[in-house]
């Protein structure tokens, strides 16, 4: 992937930052690129494109042949290992100030995380290189991920118009194109930037709401937002990490997918405790919780607000894009791969709490 990079994409990003070398630095710059029947537009300020070009031209090895990722070779090189980095990311962290770096290195910025465990371990992938190679693993997913989709653009006979932007998800929908504003979009994904510690949902319906289809257009457009944190700010603030009565209902759960044998031998139970505390996490009523957030945050008053008219947005009850909790222990104890399911959910940075929340238009 990265000897591509350097191949077809670098040096379309240097022609650029050399062409506006001398231009202000304080307005977008603009370059579109046609490929088949496809559109690539990069719109950012002057830094970002130099900044762009520095992070594909960062030190890195690409040689790395299939061979040596099938014996296990690929992956993240210890710092002091006299080994080259080949992972971008890392090269990135390694080549900025001491400050940057322990800003930047924080657990979830594994980028294991960022994907399906399930996906990562398919039976192609490890076909592919070690079998507990995990990074190996994600290479070749990744990898297998990006060319599905070029493929897809590379045989598509329609158009297909990409744009980038780097800017504040606020400032947004003032750059886009008259034109694009008023004929609306279809979907409009925000990731977790509804989050209260980010936009907060209020922001993020005003900002982005507006910007959806009408339904006389298209009666299913809908924006996806994903909070990742409500969940946890909503237990805690209901108390129930304190509540004696609420944890051992979650520990009494926990035990029917991890049965606690060496309480008797202390290194060993100092470990089931451990692990006790992370699995309480997968079983908590997330739909409690998660209604307690939308009245406690006002999620009616906020889409009613939306920007759009007096009927703003509802929140659609049932999904129709994606899974509502893609992440969570879905089934109980005894049941059929209900082991393997919770072995996996344990193996993740993640705890079950990611909810997916969809908005469509009122009227």
């Amino acid at each position: 992937m990265l000897a591509a990079i350097d191949k077809h994409v670098k040096n379309l990003i240097a022609e650029v930052d050399l062409k506006i070398k001398n231009k202000s630095d304080n307005v977008v710059h603009s370059k579109k690129w046609t490929f088949g029947t496809t559109e690539v537009t990069v719109r950012l300020y002057k830094q970002q494109w130099t900044t762009l070009l520095q992070i594909l031209g960062a030190k890195h090895d690409n040689t790395k042949t299939e061979e040596e990722r099938r014996k296990g070779l690929s992956g993240f090189a210890p710092r002091d290992s006299g080994r080259p980095v080949y992972w971008l990311p890392l090269a990135l962290r390694w080549s900025t100030s001491k400050s940057q770096i322990r800003e930047s290195i924080i657990d979830s910025s594994n980028p294991l995380d960022g994907w399906s465990r399930q996906s990562i371990l398919s039976t192609t992938n490890q076909q592919r290189t070690a079998k507990n190679d995990l990074n190996g693993l994600l290479y070749f997913h990744v990898r297998s991920t990006i060319e599905r989709f070029c493929n897809r653009l590379q045989d598509s006979d329609s158009k297909t118009r990409i744009i980038f932007y780097c800017i504040d998800a606020v400032v947004l929908p003032k750059l886009l194109p008259n034109e694009t504003c008023r004929a609306g979009f279809d979907r409009i994904e925000v990731s977790n930037i509804a989050d209260e510690a980010y936009l907060g949902l209020r922001k993020t319906l005003a900002t982005f709401a507006p910007l959806l289809k009408n339904k006389s257009n298209n009666p299913h457009a809908a924006l996806l937002t994903l909070f990742l944190n409500a969940c946890e700010i909503a237990d805690r603030n209901m108390g129930n990490e304190t509540n004696m009565k609420v944890v051992r209902a979650r520990i009494d759960q926990v035990t029917k997918y991890l049965p606690l044998k060496h309480w008797h031998r202390q290194a060993d139970g100092q470990l089931d405790m451990i692990k006790m505390m992370v699995a309480k996490e997968l079983v908590r009523d997330y739909d409690g919780i998660f209604a307690w957030y939308m009245d406690a945050v006002g999620f009616e008053t906020y889409a009613k607000e939306a920007g759009i008219g007096e009927k703003g947005v509802k929140m659609k009850r049932h999904n129709s894009i994606t899974e509502a909790w893609p992440m969570r222990l879905k089934k109980k104890a005894g049941e059929k791969g209900a082991d393997e399911e919770f072995q996996r959910l344990m193996a993740a940075n993640s705890v079950g709490a990611e909810r997916y929340v969809e908005w469509v238009r009122k009227e």
